[in-house]
């Protein structure tokens, strides 16, 4: 069912990215099982290994907006 439900959701969009970081590894592993299933364009995990810096960057950001 949740296949169904996203593979719908897939058809009506042009490209799809899916991203898994966060969570434990057996998460990521079935979320890229996942993705293949569903045929999404990209899979992408992301590595901070300073969270602090990306954080202050990520405000500095927001406050241009």
């Amino acid at each position: 069912m949740l296949i169904q439900k996203e593979t719908e959701y897939k058809e009506s969009s042009d490209i799809t990215h899916l991203c898994i970081a966060g969570g434990r590894k057996e998460e990521g592993v079935l979320l890229t099982l996942l993705g293949q299933l569903i045929g999404v364009n990209s899979i992408m995990h992301f590595v901070i290994s300073d969270i602090r810096t990306f954080n202050i960057e990520l405000e500095r950001v927001k406050k241009k907006r």
